[in-house]
């Protein structure tokens, strides 16, 4: 059973039952919620009030990512084997749940004023530090900054010249006039910070030299009026003082920090107890409430609808009551799919693409095997391939997971069996020749040279490359092939037999034809009767292929352009020589990673020769291994998306959404 079979029901009965039978649905998650804006119109009773909102989530969510940072932290391995889930019974949650909700708005507010405290401290701190750097640079200044610079017969300015510029500027105003006074006070990020006081008459003379050399008066008073009359030390002395206080401050909030992160795993807790409670509330937007009845529609997989039957009338005894009633016309059904174990790994691969609609089947079974193959195809690495094996294997053994996670740890452990599988047979092994490998990775051959165990294909080597590509395209036209299969199936399944004969078997049939003629000459298969083969396969696509329209020489037409086709099907061939590519790319670099280490590692001397060649075949081979990894995962989804899906699926129907309780930090044990 891959596609789900669903059924459209109403369920109906007294309002003093809605609350338990929404709980109950939700913590089961076997149906998805229909809105029917009949029932919306219809209902005489608003929505019940309530405090779970999204408001209150992101106040909640907010408090966690503040205190989190500050949380107990857990151990690296039992972070890793709970996915950073709490692992609990329900009962103990609920518990704790109950227990934390009188102190939950405290939690969150403190947090809130905490955060704002923060923030602004910070604001301050910064503007004081800006202030402290000005008020240092005229530290030597002794006059308080409101003194006026203008007297009867002099003027003053305080600023800075750029240090470059300084004696030029000084030989500048000697030249200006002699009856001057110069005091310089400090220099800092490349600037002098100085007081210039001359009589009245020379002023005129000024503004230009200050342009010259860039010049920058400073305002004091302006800059500092909130210090009021004190000189630029006094002023220092002030803002030393305000960032101890300030700096308190912050230490005091922190301390209240740590002490509030100690209700973190609590704040989890009801993080997501308050958002099952906002998706019930939310339910009743799809449902017709009265004073005494009410009502709402679903979709539920058609082999949980006897049960669902059973379960409603033993537990309300007629008070509530399932009816299967069908969809409206224009009303499509959501898809569910459900694979055996394994292959259901794969699933999150089709829905990425979007889910079969009605009239499609699923493609994961089709494509799953063929995903695991061209994956271990381009790592092809047995140290990349092993890795992936055992760190989902301790996962799988000893972790506990939700059971979307462990789909992807089992879809990723799958994988990794194939990477290794690929390296031994293609003879990739963290990149080593076979000189470098240890003895018990090689053996001697028939011909008495030093090989790989296991290897049957070298592609580094004589014509190993050729044979590699021939057998990239192998499995493509196979898979191509297959595409035609599925396209054959689901036409049968829609009970289109014309489609299924005409788009799927003729093309089978003259593709296979066409490909065992070109194969003739070296398997030695009768050439001749597999050219009349290849022929009546055309004739039977020229006589199909423009059957939908009405004229007949249109029909023939078609026909005939139809065989363009073929040009469809070698291009997609050629498409997958970029398994071979890949596969050849992460041994490459992993050898060359391996050469540029010892290279590395025989230029320096002894322990430190050593230590350098290991540190370089981490870093390289990290690299190798998350580049490698990512390029077989994209590459081959790729395949699958345009070449295997393009030949029958299109995809972008409604995912089944369960009416469920979504643990995004608990994970329940019995």
């Amino acid at each position: 059973m891959a596609k789900v079979p669903l059924q459209k029901i109403r369920i109906t009965g007294l309002r003093q039952h809605y609350k338990i039978l929404l709980q109950e649905l939700h913590r089961k998650g076997i149906l998805q919620l229909v809105e029917n804006e009949k029932f919306r119109e219809a209902s005489s009773d608003a929505p019940t009030p309530n405090h779970f909102d999204a408001f209150d989530l992101a106040r909640i969510d907010f408090a966690l990512r503040y205190l989190s940072p500050h949380a107990p932290k857990k151990g690296k391995l039992e972070n890793i084997l709970t996915g950073g889930k709490l692992i609990m019974p329900e009962e103990v949650a609920k518990k704790r749940f109950a227990a934390f909700a009188p102190q939950l708005e405290s939690v969150v507010s403190e947090c809130e004023k905490l955060e704002e405290s923060s923030v602004r401290v910070r604001n301050e701190l910064q503007q004081l530090q800006q202030k402290k750097e000005k008020a240092g640079s005229f530290f030597r200044f002794s006059l308080p900054i409101n003194t006026p610079l203008e007297t009867e017969r002099t003027r003053s300015w305080v600023g800075s010249v750029p240090v470059a510029k300084r004696d030029a500027f000084i030989e500048a105003l000697a030249k200006t006039s002699h009856l001057l006074d110069l005091e310089e006070f400090s220099t800092a990020e490349k600037q002098v910070f100085l007081r210039l006081t001359v009589l009245n008459e020379v002023t005129p003379r000024l503004p230009e030299l200050f342009q010259r050399f860039g010049f920058q008066e400073f305002d004091l008073a302006s800059e500092f009026e909130a210090f009021g009359e004190k000189t630029p030390a006094q002023i220092l002395e002030r803002i030393e003082a305000e960032q101890k206080r300030l700096a308190k401050e912050l230490t005091h909030n922190k301390t209240r920090i740590e002490a509030l992160a100690k209700h973190t795993e609590d704040l989890k807790i009801t993080r997501d107890f308050h958002h099952w409670y906002k998706d019930k509330n939310d339910a009743e937007k799809h449902m017709f409430r009265s004073q005494r009845v009410f009502a709402f529609e679903a979709w539920i997989p058609k082999f949980r609808l006897k049960k669902l039957n059973h379960w409603i009338e033993q537990t309300f005894l007629g008070d509530v009551a399932v009816e299967a009633i069908e969809p409206n016309k224009k009303e499509s059904p959501p898809t569910l799919l459900h694979n055996k174990s394994g292959i259901s790994s794969f699933q999150m691969i089709t829905e990425m693409f979007g889910s079969p609609r009605e009239k499609e089947i699923d493609p994961t079974p089709g494509m799953a095997p063929f995903f695991i193959i061209f994956f271990g195809v381009c790592l092809s690495d047995t140290g990349y391939g092993l890795l992936l094996f055992l760190i989902t294997s301790l996962l799988l053994l000893f972790g506990k997971h939700s059971k979307q996670a462990r789909r992807v740890i089992w879809m990723i452990f799958l994988l990794g069996i194939s990477a290794t599988a690929g390296g031994i047979l293609l003879g990739g092994h963290f990149g080593m020749t076979v000189d470098q490998a240890p003895a018990f990775l090689t053996t001697v051959n028939a011909a008495g040279d030093l090989v790989f165990r296991g290897q049957i294909l070298d592609p580094m080597s004589g014509s190993g490359a050729l044979s590699f590509l021939v057998f990239t395209f192998a499995v493509g036209i196979f898979q191509l092939l297959m595409g035609l299969v599925m396209q054959f199936l689901q036409n049968l399944h829609n009970r289109d037999y014309v489609s299924a004969f005409a788009d799927s078997v003729a093309w089978f049939y003259f593709l296979v034809s066409l490909l065992l003629w070109a194969l003739a000459d070296q398997f030695g298969f009768d050439k001749q009767l597999l050219s009349y083969f290849a022929l009546s396969g055309a004739g039977i696509l020229v006589l199909t292929q423009g059957r939908k329209k009405k004229n007949i020489v249109l029909k023939l037409l078609f026909g005939i352009l139809g065989l363009y086709g073929i040009m469809d099907y070698v291009s997609s061939m050629l498409s997958y020589s970029r398994l071979m590519a890949l596969g050849l790319a992460t041994g490459i670099i992993g050898s060359a990673m391996n050469m540029t280490a010892i290279v590395l590692g025989d230029m320096l001397p002894g322990i430190l020769g050593i230590l350098v060649l290991v540190l370089f075949l981490l870093f390289g081979h990290s690299i190798n291994f998350a580049l490698s990894m990512l390029g077989a995962f994209v590459h081959t989804m790729r395949l699958q998306f345009i070449e295997f899906f393009g030949r029958f699926y299109g995809g972008g129907a409604q995912q089944f959404k369960a009416f469920a309780r979504v643990k995004k930090y608990l994970l329940f044990r019995s």
